[in-house]
């Protein structure tokens, strides 16, 4: 793969990676704390890769679907500790306030020049082909309720 496959100039190239690792940094931010999943975003960006690569599709896919499973969980840095690391089960108001982080995670990367590559994973993670995931089921309800 090349240095970098968004970029076809060596220098472009080089401050894209720099940029990817403040992306990287922010994931590990979620690594840290919520041990609970320690090593979860590094499984599911590779098992992510593997899939894109066998679904045929091409490095800058592969890579862009690879970046979006490291930071699709990003959004858990706004969830309080109490919640995230509530060894019993969550209570409905408590589920409520989970089911913010993929919209949190979007509003984190919202200024990163490198936004563009993982927005959708990291604001679309939990949807469903059925309609029941969320964010987007949220919306749905309060759209039908208007």
């Amino acid at each position: 793969m090349p240095l970098w496959p968004f970029s076809r100039h060596r220098q472009d190239a080089q401050s894209a990676q720099q940029l990817m690792h403040t992306l990287l940094a922010m994931a590990w931010v979620v690594e840290a704390r919520d041990p609970y999943t320690g090593g979860h975003l590094w499984r599911v960006s590779r098992l992510a890769e593997t899939l894109a690569r066998r679904a045929g599709l091409g490095e800058r896919d592969v890579a862009r679907i690879a970046i979006g499973g490291f930071l699709h969980d990003l959004g858990k840095v706004g969830i309080p500790d109490a919640i995230l690391r509530k060894p019993d089960r969550l209570s409905g108001n408590e589920f409520d306030i989970v089911r913010t982080h993929p919209a949190v995670g979007a509003r984190l990367l919202a200024g990163h020049p490198l936004a563009a590559l993982a927005v959708d994973a990291v604001l679309s993670h939990h949807e469903r082909p059925d309609g029941k995931g969320y964010p987007g089921s949220s919306q749905k309800t309060e759209n039908k309720a208007r």
